[in-house]
């Protein structure tokens, strides 16, 4: 070996000597050491300790999220309870007019009633701001429990030092602490949106009877509908002293309602049947005679305001009564089936808007002869 060889390895030892302290702590680490590399030259973080730092930032955002959905939760609930309390309002405003005495489509009331349907609609646009706002809540929710869950696993983790451990128990408690308030954030608006939605629900077919009413100038429900059930007929039931209910204008086109039969001698007896408006003899179906009949010519008959005073002295006397509309064709062939059956269709819808429940209405098609138009027919269910 030349002398510039020699010369050239001195200073290559010197190098290794000088950061051999370094390269050896390394190297044990990775030949033999059971620790993981905890501490890295010069005093630096430990692995728990840069993962810590980590959690940290991701607590604080987290928590701010949490706040956010709560603040956007209280907002919204908020926003509904004043539509609603603005809907009770006008929608009281409007039965205490019919108690009073009100007559048909009132514009006053038409248009209350459209200021009412106005903050229905209102809620409806806020509950599905609440729906978008707890998809947005889901996915908050599963990324504060994997953060959290994150922080329970390194917590188990060897190697840190007394501050650092210290520091993640902290940051384990935060985070849970944190992923449960976005649970019940979470909680509370899936509750305000199924109560929302029950509320709307019940309060569109409130409305429809209101409509009826204020169509009709009768009075209004006297008591508020059981959430998830129809309202009930907007009129009054008599007292044993109450005058008989008067007959029904006159409407062309419709057959007049017979009486119907008092279920106990308590109840006074019906007012006479208005003298026959139409120019048809309705025709029976299965051997009874129709509550009302209406027939539906080149024109269609307004039979809502008969059709409604019928049934109030119907549901007067029997309030469980039950109907079946019937769409009667004529038996050779010559009137519409789908037209009557949709015919039947729209009275059913009327009724129900008048606040019979389903089950109390029944739609089904029957042909008949000795009909030159399509008919429809409403028949007292037997029991």
């Amino acid at each position: 070996m030349t002398v510039a060889s020699r010369s050239w390895i001195v200073p290559m030892s010197m190098a290794i000597l000088l950061t051999g302290c370094g390269t050896v702590d390394r190297v044990t680490d990775m030949f033999g050491s059971s620790k993981p590399s905890e501490t890295r030259s010069g005093g630096g973080k430990s692995f728990v300790g840069e993962r810590a730092v980590a959690l940290d930032g991701d607590l604080e955002r987290l928590r701010a999220t949490q706040k956010e959905r709560a603040e956007a939760t209280a907002r919204l609930k908020g926003a509904a309870q004043a539509e609603t309390a603005a809907y009770n309002g006008t929608v009281q405003e409007i039965a205490e007019r019919l108690q009073a005495g009100s007559g048909p489509l009132n514009p006053q009331l038409l248009n209350q009633w459209t200021e009412a349907r106005s903050h229905l609609a209102r809620v409806d646009e806020t509950v599905s701001r609440m729906r978008a706002l707890d998809a947005d809540l889901t996915a908050d929710r599963a990324r504060g429990r994997f953060l959290a869950e994150t922080g329970r696993s390194l917590a188990g983790v060897g190697g840190a030092t007394e501050a650092e451990a210290a520091r993640v128990r902290d940051l384990q408690a935060g985070l849970a602490a944190t992923a449960a308030a976005l649970d019940a954030t979470g909680n509370e608006l899936a509750a305000e949106i199924r109560t929302q939605t029950e509320w709307l629900a019940t309060e569109r077919r409130r409305s429809d009877t209101l409509l009826a009413a204020v169509r009709t100038g009768a009075a209004a429900p006297r008591a508020e509908p059981v959430a998830g059930r129809a309202a009930p007929l907007p009129f009054a039931a008599p007292s044993a002293s109450a005058a008989a209910p008067a007959p029904a204008a006159p409407v062309p086109g419709i057959a007049p309602a017979p009486a119907v039969a008092a279920p106990a001698p308590a109840v006074a007896p019906l007012a006479a049947a208005p003298a026959p408006v139409a120019s048809f003899r309705p025709t029976s179906v299965d051997g009874r005679r129709p509550f009302v009949a209406i027939r539906f010519g080149r024109e269609e008959p307004d039979y809502e305001r008969a059709l409604y005073d019928a049934l109030r002295v119907a549901v007067e006397r029997d309030p469980a009564i039950r109907f079946d509309v019937v769409a009667v064709v004529p038996r050779d062939g010559r009137g519409d089936a789908k037209r009557a059956a949709a015919n039947a269709t729209k009275v059913a819808r009327s009724m129900r808007a008048m606040g019979l429940s389903e089950d109390q209405t029944r739609t089904y098609e029957r042909p008949q002869g000795g009909i030159s138009d399509p008919q429809v027919h409403v028949y007292i269910r037997r029991r």
